[in-house]
Parts: structure tokens; sequence; C-alpha cells
């Protein structure tokens, strides 16, 4: 025998599984009238208390709270709907469920089990990662910063009813499911990386990887008038090619090479290709004799517009700062977003008053009717058409909102002010439906690109502005990047720093590209839109044929605060300091003062993530009266009608018809069809609903819902063939009349 054969092994029994057995019937009649308001999988409404992040789950907000973010702006503790919360809370017995109110809050995890009387670890700040991550080209970047370590934080249900507690004490570093059978739930909860970010360690990959993309979809308030779409993006040496998404760096020209940074193709097909994250976005490139465009037509910003070489790739952003987001356009004019407008032409001698490529439009703002005012700006008055400045503001026709931090977002999108036949003089958001022409290659329905912005960090330039910055200097204290929506302020105050300076200021030019590279730094989403049709065309955006929406979903890890990544300190010593120096600028050190600073004033958790919910809308109702009359209607004879024989009959002598879905408590009467009285049950099974038998290691009902006859009288005489009344009377709860025909078989004379 072969030596392998012989091997002794340890024998490993098997999990031993207890079997239950049951059957199918209406709920409606149990416990005086039961109504289910849930079903398996089900989650309820969950509501942010602190923190943010979604573990990796898709988030919808409701719409009473998106109604409240783009009143405020910003909203601490938004709802979100049923089962699409940023913790994944499951209905596992939907037959279970109490009617209470329970929280979830992540701590540290203990070395042992938490009692009844626990209070939340002070300074969980140190729970939380301010590990410093680099990029491959050796800059910092904190990936990880604010992120709830994923090896020592867990989590605590708390049933506010009885001040019970449920704690799995395990970490949230693997997303188990937890079963609480007694409450009809599960609780699983598990952190991911950013999208492009790892958890841990000194090293961040800025590639995107599978599982970053979670969702995307377009939908019309009129499904029959689905009026947008966007420009596809194509894998070619053309300016169709705007998303550089894959491996291909053998295209002609080489400018059209993909960047590398999304190798898998995560983020390729967004919406079939018509929005992209917008580091994968291409940029326009001029020649390097300073004459025509190599690239043109390019969404992003090169981060070099001063020089006659410029780039191709948007600088300084990566995926990790995606965010998941709404965004919907709207005729409603009171939910339009204020925004700077910039100028998508290629070549700044065709464009209005010779405005370089990406910067903001030089045209006079206009109000929402597309109206320009009086020039004298107004920073109250958002009907003002100089509502914020008198030039280069526009209104985009809707709105974003980050799903993760519930804030309104800061919008911007773009115009080419040479192509007035597609709308791109106007100030105005109106794409055509042209994608070229003979006239005008390159169209892309006017260039009126879309740019999505996030609240990524709370950091301010630096109070001493010289040197090469000392053009800058007005931005001089003021908060750095896009911020959360101001109607478009501080992206307009950074990009008119830029802006306003000659490309002959010398040293200074490089200094002075960082007030829009910090702008765009933040910048998360890009679309090129398209209208689906001409016959879809409009000219003021109010006339848009229905409101229609956007969702885009990423993964994001739970974090500290309510927003932003990172909070930055003002240095005090730095004398040209503009945040821009990325590898000691961004992060000095790992002290929690650079943690995001947007946090509770009166913090339950201490600022980690805690989340609250509400089972009153899915909790299982009992002693309904209503329900349990209504239950009467499901009363069956089966089968119906009998001819002579039933499946619930096993021998040959058996008569069996069954009548289902009883109530707990009632009698049941047998007449012909001249009211004579030939059979009588007295049913009483209440209080059996949560009582079990187990026969032969099977778990069973002790209540069952339904009462068998036997075809036989009060005297045990079998009855004849013919009609029959039954009569249900449940006390309390109302009565139920049903006629049975039964055909009886011959006596079985083999058995006597």
């Amino acid at each position: 025998m072969h030596k392998l054969l012989r091997t002794k092994r340890p024998y490993l029994e098997g999990r031993k599984v207890k079997k239950a057995a049951g059957i199918p019937h209406m709920f409606d009649s149990e416990k005086d009238g039961t109504v289910i308001q849930s079903y398996y999988g089900y989650g309820p409404k969950i509501t942010r208390i602190e923190g943010q992040g979604n573990g990796g789950n898709i988030l919808d907000l409701t719409d009473e709270s998106v109604n409240q973010i783009l009143s405020t702006g910003f909203m601490k503790n938004p709802t979100y709907q049923n089962g699409r919360g940023p913790i994944k809370v499951k209905v596992i017995d939907p037959l279970n469920v109490p009617n209470s109110t329970f929280t979830v809050k992540f701590l540290k995890l203990p070395s042992t089990p938490y009692t009844s009387t626990f209070t939340p670890i002070p300074n969980q700040w140190s729970s939380v990662s301010t590990t410093t991550n680099t990029y491959a080209n050796g800059q910092a970047y904190v990936a990880t910063g604010s992120i709830a370590r994923n090896d020592s934080i867990t989590w605590v249900l708390t049933n506010l009813s009885n001040n019970k507690i449920y704690q799995p004490n395990k970490s949230i570093k693997v997303g188990e499911e937890f079963y609480f059978s007694e409450l009809g739930l599960s609780v699983s909860i598990e952190q991911v990386p950013d999208p492009g970010g790892v958890l841990t360690g000194t090293v961040a990959f800025a590639n995107a990887n599978p599982g970053d993309f979670l969702e995307g979809t377009m939908t019309f308030a009129d499904p029959t008038k689905q009026w947008l779409t966007g420009l596809a993006d194509t894998d070619d040496g053309s300016p169709t090619n705007w998303i550089r998404s894959g491996e291909n760096i053998s295209q002609s020209p080489t400018d059209y090479n993909d960047y590398l940074t999304d190798p898998d193709r995560v983020f390729a097909k967004v919406l079939e290709g018509t929005w992209s994250p917008y580091n994968l976005t291409g940029s326009t490139k001029k020649n390097a004799t300073g004459t025509g465009i190599a690239v043109p037509a390019g969404p992003g910003y090169s981060g070099n517009f001063f020089a006659t070489n410029d780039g191709n790739k948007p600088a300084d952003t990566d995926f990790r700062f995606l965010s998941s987001v709404d965004v919907v356009f709207t005729p409603d004019k009171s939910k339009w977003t204020r925004c700077v407008v910039l100028e998508m032409q290629d070549d700044s001698l065709l464009s209005e008053n010779v405005t370089r490529h990406f910067s903001m439009r030089d045209h006079a703002s206009v109000d929402k009717n597309g109206n320009i005012g009086d020039g004298i700006v107004s920073m109250t008055d958002p009907n003002d058409a100089d509502y914020i400045s008198n030039k280069s503001m526009g209104w985009f026709p809707g709105y974003a909102i980050n799903l993760e931090t519930g804030e309104r977002l800061n919008m911007a999108f773009g115009e080419d002010s040479y192509n007035f036949t597609d709308n791109g003089n106007d100030m105005r958001w109106n794409p055509t439906s042209r994608v070229s022409s003979n006239t005008y290659d390159n169209a892309f329905g006017g260039r009126h690109y879309i740019y999505v912005f996030g609240h990524n960090k709370d950091a301010t330039y630096g109070p001493i502005m010289n040197g090469p910055f000392a053009g800058a200097v007005s931005l001089t204290n003021t908060p750095i990047g896009a911020g959360r929506y101001d109607a478009g302020k501080q992206i307009y105050d950074q990009m008119r720093a830029s802006n306003s300076l000659s490309t002959t200021v010398g040293t200074a030019v490089g200094g002075l590209q960082w007030p829009i590279k910090n702008v765009m730094f933040d910048a998360m989403w890009v679309n090129v839109p398209l209208l689906e049709s001409s016959q879809y065309a409009f000219k003021d955006p109010a006339n848009m044929p229905c409101e229609a929406k956007v969702r885009l979903r990423v993964r994001k890890p739970y974090r500290f605060g309510y927003s932003t990544v990172w909070a930055n300190r003002i240095p005090s010593t730095a004398t040209n300091y503009v945040a821009n120096n990325l590898s000691t600028g961004y992060l000095v050190s790992t002290a929690p003062i650079n943690l995001p600073s947007d946090i509770s004033t009166t913090p339950q958790n201490n600022d980690l993530p805690m989340y609250q919910f509400s089972t009153d809308d899915i909790y299982t109702m009992f002693g309904n009266g209503t329900a349990a009359k209504n239950a009467l209607d499901y009363v069956r004879i089966v089968p119906n009608p009998y001819y002579a024989y039933s499946k619930y009959e096993s021998r040959r002598i058996d008569n069996i018809v069954r009548v289902t879905n009883l109530p707990s408590v009632c009698t049941i009467k047998i007449f012909t069809m001249n009211g004579t009285l030939v059979r009588t049950f007295k049913r009483d099974v209440s209080g059996q609903e949560d009582e079990y038998t187990s026969d032969n290691d099977t778990k069973q009902s002790k209540r069952s819902p339904y009462l068998d006859w036997d075809l036989k009288n009060q005297y045990g005489i079998p009855v004849a063939s013919g009609l029959y009344i039954f009569h249900i009377d449940a006390p309390g709860v109302g009565e139920k009349i049903l006629k049975w025909f039964g055909v009886m078989r011959p006596i079985d004379l083999q058995n006597y």
C-alpha cells in the first residue's frame, strides 16, 4: 500500500446543523393580526451622527435630507434611504423586528468585552491613521489621514429602548456579518480604502483598484424624454479619447497614451464613458513651437497654461479624493448653482478678449435668465447678475451633493467662446448635440464641460506672500482649494489671482500657477455633455425637457470628522507658503491638529463614526385588528372541489381536506345545504407562534396554520358526496363563510 494511503489523518467532524421544518402560509392572522413592513435583506433609514465614509456601501439620501442640504449647504445629520446607508443593517427575520431606536458607535477594540456601563474612550483620534503616504515620485500625500484604523476599531450596537448592548468585539478589518436573532437584524461593517488608496503602510498606490467604483446611473423624471448624454470616450489617437484609462501606450500621436493609473479600466466606462474622474482626463496641449494645438479640446488643466509647450495631464490630483456624488439637472432655478465659467477655446487668439484656455471667461456675469447686470457686485443677492463677481460667473442649472459628507459642492462649467453656433459664448449651460462639423472640428456641444469639486481640506494660504508669490498676495490667509459650496467665491478668488497676471511676470510664473492648481486639486468628476438629439435643443436651461439625475458611487473609508480628509495649520515662519510644496506643506505632523477641523461642538463619540437608526418603518406590527380581519379572506379549503383524493392522504383509507390560513382562535362549523350541522371544530393555538417542538432533530413551530377534516361527521361516519357550507367564527375578529364540494370514493373493502 502506498505510504500516503497509510497516513493517519485526524477526523474533522462537519458542522452540525439543526434541521427546521415549516409550512408556507399567510402570517397575517398570527398574534391577533400581524403586519410585516420589511422583507429579508431590507434595511432601515440610517442617520449619520458623527464621522464620514461609506464602508463600500452604496448611498442614497432621503428627499428631506437633500432639501435640507440645498437650503443650508451642509447637513451634520443626513438620513439615508432604507438599505442605502453607510453601514449595512439588514433584516434577517421580518417577523421579529422590534420597534426601537439603535445607535452604532465606532470605538477602540478593547482587550476585554464592554459592559453595560461602558463609556466612549477619550482621545480617540489616536485610533485614526495619520500616516503620511507617498506617491511613486516621492511627493508626500496624506492618503490615510483621518481614516479609522481597520485593525484597532470595533463597533457597538445599542438598543436605546432598553440600553441593551450588542458587541461583536472584532475589528472592522473584515466585514463579518453578525446576526441578532432577537432583533431580526444583522449588522456588518468593513473598513475599505479610498479609491486608489490603501489602509496602512508608508507607500500609497495612486492607481485605481478593482472595486473602487461601485455604481453609476442616469435617470430622467420623464423616462420618455432622455435628453441628456455625453461624449463617449474612444481609445484612439483623436480628441474623443478624452479619458486616459487603460494600458495603451502605443497611440499615435503619443500624447493620447493612457496614463497607466487605471490599468484595469475601473473608471473607463462610467455611464458608457461619458463621465470620468478628473485625473484621468486629457488636457489641451500646444505645439512645441507655440503655433497651433497638438491636442485639442481636453477638459483637464495641464498645470502650466503660461508655457509655450503645455503638458497634457491634469496636475496634482488622484483618485483618493473621489467621493460619491449626485449631480442633478433641474429647471427649478431655486436649486441652481452659482459658479465660474471657464474658457474652453484652445487658441487664445480665437477666444473672446484673447482669453487663455482654462482661464475664467472674460465676459460679464449673468443672472439665472442670462441677463447682464449693472456691474455693481453683490455678495448677498443671488438674483443679482453680479452676485459674487461682475465677471466670469454664471449658473449651472442644478446642483451636486457629496453623499458621504452631506455637503453641497461647488461646481464649474466651460464654454468655447469662439463657437457661438453651439451656444459657447453666452455664459449659460446649454450644450447642443453636435460632436463635430465641416466648419468646426471637435465642437463637443459647445464644450460645456461640467466640473464637480470636493471639499477635501481645510487649509489657508500663508500669512506672508513674497518672492515668486508676491503677485498672489490677495490670497493671504484665505482658504485653499474648492471648499464647501459658497456660490463659487472661493474658487473665483483663487482663479482670479492666476488669471489676472501677465504671462511676462518672469520668475513669478511658476508660483502663480499654484492658486489654480490648488483649485483643480479638488476636482473630482468631469463630464463632456451632449444633447441626445437636436429635438431637445434649448437656449435657456430652464427649458430643459425634464429633470435628470446622475449618480456616481465609489467606496470611501470611515473617517474622523464630518468632512474633508485633513486640516492643516497655518505656518508661522514660512514666508512663501502657499500649500504648494507637497513634500512639506500638506501634513507637517501626525498630531490631532492635522485631523479634519469640521467636527462636532458637542461630540457624542469623539468625532469617530457614529450612526443612528430607527425601525419605526420596518418593525413587525402585532395585534393589528384590521390585519386579522383581512386575513380571513385568505382562508381556503384545499382541495376544492374534492374528487375522491387529495395529496394530504398518505394511506388507502385516508380521506382528508385541509382548511388553511386559519386564525389562532376560531370555531369551524360544517353544514349541509339544508342547514344540518355536520361537524364542529374548536381551534386555539394562541401563544404558540414562538414555541417550537423538536422531533428527530428537526425544529418545528407548535402553531399550525391549518386544520384537517377527515370527511366524517360528529359521530365518525363518512359524509356523503355533495355541497357543504363552512362557517369560521373568530371571536373579536370576524366571520368567514365558504362553500365546498366533495365527491366521496367507494369504501375500500380490501382494508376491512
